[in-house]
């Protein structure tokens, strides 16, 4: 049933081979028929998009992160209840007459919302409204005292309310309000009148406690401080007579060693207050005392003194040191008091700052929190109208977003359209004279490239910086066009993002891939080259190694007696004899290839060598020129954005018509003037002159000697009749006929030598 629904309502288009459904307002009716498998996209993430932030928002129900089916759904199903005709959405206008609202509960009020809020602005007569209208009023409604949230400003409270409403910010903080500025509402006033209530109890309960809680009175507090700074160290120190006395060698690790001086002594000792502070407070020993005085770590010193004086002076009386027994019975009767002081809670402490007298006021006054409770809820009673302000900024955004999002969302139309930008699309990167506009925002270069190799594109990784903020993010620009021979990690460019801010880049990580055709035409050719290159310079390294050696010899021996001349050699006839049979055979050798070349070049015509030379570029680029058509024909920008995050449904397959257009080379403009006299190019004149005279030379006496009938009559050359057989073969022979002639001189002189 679907199936044959889809077929009836859905529009189908194809574009480089894959089939893609239409967006068109029959498919707003009936987007929840088309089923998930033919969406071309089933989520995407709100991150790193070139998209209205607030539009995403709004789509992205739940708040993930990421938008899916459903989620696109439901906003199209908003809509619908809202807009009388969804084909408006086609137009992307971010505004909406009131004619335009549908007849149904909500458009009518989204219509009245719309109504009110331009008369508010005084534009009464106005049949329309436009975003704009509705962030200009939302702006200024946000800033008045009351706007809907439930937070109460100091400045919406006069009188005692104003002076509780100013107590609770300056305890507790408060909450922040739509206008920014800090507030209170419900949940927070209750929370301070709670502490306020706990404090007191707690005031009252040590009160109550009397001396049991106080010790000291009113300088128990200040007592407690001392004992609490001292309480872990003497602590520790009775501790460590426990152990000596339970085995007496323990004494020795539990004290003081020479080790622990020496480390501290190496350095300045007053720097060391850590490593002083870390030793034991006093020298343990089996039922030793605590010294208060003399006895006592010097950076201990005068902590030890303040608990004498304020703690064990008044509990125990006048004391040079202190047992461990009068130890338990200075915690005893302070134990009380720490309990007490410990059930307070931080939040109830806030409200001390207040003092206990205005804090028991506040209790007391039940007239001013009252007062703060009836201005909270006048704010609450405009959140209808802030809320149906924020209504229309969704519909309107919709109105104006929502066909784009779909189009790069149920469908790649936005892809395949090089005027309208795909909403993934991060910016431009201009480098090595080319313009890369496929460029994403990731997060992970790393692991980015993992996933998105398998799109068999050349993809190039840059870090990007902004001077003027110290911004800084990562881009994979698709680079599709040109050589990608000369793109290296390292190299600098500049990119531009949608907003036209630029940023400096460079290249960190890159994965290789031919970019087009024109680059796989010449790659065989460049290896050629450089293998011709590397041989070469092997070749002239050798020699060099060699000449320099030799030098290197004779320099050695300068200053040495020189050896004789060796004699030279006698030149007999023999020798000669055998010299010149040797030149002819080489002759005769040279002569035959001249011969077998010329006879080979004499039966093949013009066009057979054209075909010629067409078959040897072919042999040697054809096969790379091959496998690259078929590599570039199948690559897919699905895995980039999928690497990025997003849920690709489809293929999204790059034509070679696309791929120009996604990196654009430079042209020189249209009507541009250009200057060809380059100063600074070498100028060889005779010798090009010489080189196109040598060849056009050949090339006429080719014609002349084998094509001659493509020549006038008179230009014509007659062949003689005797001229039968190729002239290899006479070549040949002559070859042949010379070393007889050397090899006949050679045998009758020999025995003129032998004799001599």
């Amino acid at each position: 049933m679907i199936k044959e629904k889809a077929i009836e309502i859905w529009s189908f288009f194809r574009s480089a081979g894959v089939l893609q459904a239409v967006v068109d307002a029959k498919a707003f009716r009936c987007l929840k028929e088309l089923p998930n498998e033919n969406w071309a996209v089933l989520s995407c993430p709100t991150d790193g998009l070139n998209f209205d932030a607030r539009t995403l928002g709004f789509i992205d129900g739940n708040h993930d992160g990421h938008i899916r089916v459903e989620e696109v759904l439901g906003a199209i199903a908003w809509m619908e209840s809202r807009v009388a005709d969804m084909a408006d959405l086609l137009g992307e206008k971010d505004e909406i007459a009131f004619a335009a609202f549908a007849d149904t509960p909500e458009g009518h009020a989204l219509a009245e919302a719309a109504k009110s809020a331009m008369k508010s602005m005084g534009k009464d007569g106005a049949d329309k409204i436009t975003l704009a209208d509705v962030l200009e009023r939302s702006a200024s409604f946000k800033a008045a005292p009351f706007n809907g949230d439930g937070v109460l400003v100091p400045a919406a409270a006069a009188g005692k309310s104003a002076a509780l409403l100013a107590d609770i910010l300056s305890s507790t903080g408060g909450v922040a309000d739509r206008s920014g500025e800090n507030g209170v509402d419900k949940a927070s006033l209750d929370a301070f009148l709670a502490s306020c209530r706990a404090w007191l109890a707690w005031i009252d309960a040590g009160a109550k406690g009397g001396s049991a809680v106080m010790p000291l009175g009113g300088a128990t507090d200040a007592a407690a401080g001392a004992l609490d700074a001292v309480r872990a160290k003497i602590d520790d120190y009775f501790e460590r007579c426990s152990l000596i006395a339970f085995d007496g060698a323990a004494s020795a690790p539990l004290n003081s060693s020479e080790s622990d001086y020496a480390a501290i002594g190496l350095g300045n000792v007053a720097a060391n207050a850590a490593a002083l502070e870390a030793l034991p407070l006093a020298k343990a020993g089996v039922g030793r005392p605590l010294p208060l005085g003399d006895g006592v770590n010097p950076q201990w010193r005068g902590k030890v003194a303040d608990f004498a004086a304020k703690v064990v002076s008044p509990i125990l009386g006048e004391r040079a040191e202190l047992t461990a027994g009068e130890w338990r019975k200075v915690k005893d009767a302070f134990a009380p008091y720490i309990a007490w002081k410990t059930s307070l809670s931080d939040a109830d402490a806030k409200v001390a700052s207040l003092g206990e007298k205005r804090v028991r006021e506040i209790v007391a006054d039940e007239k001013a929190v009252a007062e703060i409770e009836e201005l909270i809820a006048k704010d609450l009673s405009f959140s209808a109208e802030i809320d149906q302000l924020e209504d229309l900024e969704k519909l309107l955004r919709y109105h104006a977003n929502l066909n784009r999002f779909l189009n790069n969302f149920v469908n790649f139309s936005d892809y395949y359209n090089p005027d309208r930008p795909e909403i993934y699309r991060a910016g431009r990167l201009y480098i090595d004279g080319r313009v890369c506009r496929e460029c994403v925002y990731v997060a992970d270069a790393g692991a980015h490239s993992t996933l998105a190799a398998s799109s068999k594109m050349f993809l190039a990784y840059c870090k990007i910086t902004r001077p003027q903020t110290g911004a800084t993010r990562t881009i994979c620009a698709a680079v599709t066009a040109g050589f990608s021979s000369t793109l290296w990690v390292g190299r600098n460019g500049i990119f531009y993002d949608e907003q036209d801010n630029d940023w400096n880049a460079v290249i960190i990580k890159i994965c290789e891939c031919q970019t087009s055709l024109k680059e796989a035409f010449w790659a065989p050719w460049l290896k050629i080259s450089d293998l011709i290159s590397d041989q070469i310079k092997k070749l002239l390294s050798s020699k060099e190694t060699a000449m320099m050696s030799a030098a290197t010899t004779k320099v050695a021996v300068i200053g040495e007696e020189a050896p004789p001349p060796a004699a030279e050699p006698k030149r007999d006839g023999a020798a000669m004899a055998s010299s010149v049979a040797a030149i002819g055979i080489a002759v005769g050798i040279i002569g035959s290839a001249i011969g077998g070349l010329v006879s080979a070049l004499k039966g093949i015509s013009f066009w057979y060598g054209v075909l010629g030379v067409a078959a040897i570029i072919l042999a040697v680029s054809g096969p790379s020129v091959l496998l690259a058509w078929f590599k570039l024909r199948s690559r897919d920008f699905a895995p980039v954005l999928n690497a990025c995050g997003w849920a690709i449904n489809k293929k999204m397959l790059m034509p070679m018509r696309l791929s120009r257009v996604f990196t654009h080379e430079a042209v020189i403009p249209v009507g541009s003037n250009i200057s060809m006299d380059d100063p600074y190019v070498e100028k060889h004149f005779w010798r090009n002159a010489l080189i196109t005279v040598a060849v056009l030379a050949a090339l006429a006496f080719w014609v002349w000697r084998w094509h001659s009938e493509w020549l006038p009559e008179q230009l014509r050359r007659q062949a003689p009749a005797a001229e039968v057989e190729p002239s290899g073969t006479g070549a040949a022979e002559c070859g042949e006929e010379a070393a007889e002639a050397a090899g006949d001189a050679a045998a009758n002189t020999a025995p003129e030598a032998a004799e001599g």
